[in-house]
This record gives structure tokens, sequence and C-alpha cells, in this order.
């Protein structure tokens, strides 16, 4: 993970799950013992759906208030909702928001998400694989082949 300046202010996080959560006691110990950065974790299960959509409103609107260093950590399992936490990133610049995909079973996976959401400076992903391998995603541009940009943009194209 990149090594990224710590945040200065004392503990003072919130975590948000749907009823049951097994990662959600042992994010909030770990984020308690941590006693810096402040933020709303947002736990949502392996396949959330539409009635989690109101974890994800109640931690935007709990973050859009929290000012300056403030974070929003969104933490899936299997993907799900990565889109939404970018969205609230460009909508509030100054807001950092942090995606981390973990195996939920994974004793170290509390630990990796408080460092994720401590390192996290605009906005963040990254997926732990149950080995604990690290992976983040990187967009680069796509090179078209000469044959297939001409067939794109021909007007009649029949690619």
């Amino acid at each position: 993970m990149p090594q990224r300046e710590s945040p200065s202010e004392i503990g003072d996080w919130h975590v948000l799950a749907p009823p049951g959560h097994p990662l959600k006691a042992a994010v909030q110990r770990s984020f308690e013992r941590s006693g810096i950065g402040r933020g709303i974790v947002v736990l949502l299960p392996p396949e959330p759906d539409e009635s989690h959509i109101g974890l994800l409103l109640d931690g935007a609107r709990a973050a859009l208030k929290g000012g300056d260093d403030f974070r929003f950590v969104l933490v899936e399992h299997g993907g799900g909702a990565a889109s939404f936490a970018r969205t609230l990133h460009l909508e509030a610049k100054n807001l950092n928001t942090c995606v981390v995909d973990v195996p939920q079973e994974h004793p170290e996976a509390a630990e990796w998400v408080l460092a994720e959401a401590l390192a996290v400076r605009g906005h963040a992903e990254a997926r732990y694989s149950s080995d604990g391998q690290r992976f983040e995603p990187v967009l680069r541009p796509l090179v078209l082949e000469q044959d297939e940009y001409e067939c794109c943009h021909s007007r009649r194209a029949t690619c």
C-alpha cells in the first residue's frame, strides 16, 4: 500500500452495518484502538441489494457533514457499490473516499480496512485476496489498432 501522511486529528469513527455483520465488532475495535482519523465506515454484506441503499445514504449524509479531512470508507466483499463512493468523491472533492474489498472471514480484514482508511487522500480503491495480496484498480488508455479505429468511425460500420 502506498505510504501517505497520517491524519493528525484525534480518532472519531462511526461504523454502519446491517445487523449481524461479521466484521462490525472487529472494525470498531480496530478503529477505536487507532486513536486517529475521523470518518464513517459503511460495511456492506457480500451480496448487497436495494435494501442496503439506506446504509450508503446514511453514511454519505454523515460524511458530507464531517468537514475537512473526513473519510467515507466503504467495505465490501466481492464488489457492489464502489461506484457510489467514486461518485460521492466527485460531488464532494474535500471528502476522502475509500473502497476496500476484503474477504470477510480473513482475520486481518479489519486491520486492512483501517490501514486503507488512514492512508487515503482523495479517492482510493483496494481489493485484498484471501492470501493477503493487495490489488488496486488502474485505468489505462485503450490503444486501438488502425483497422479497429476505421471500422468504428466509418459511416457504414458493420463491426
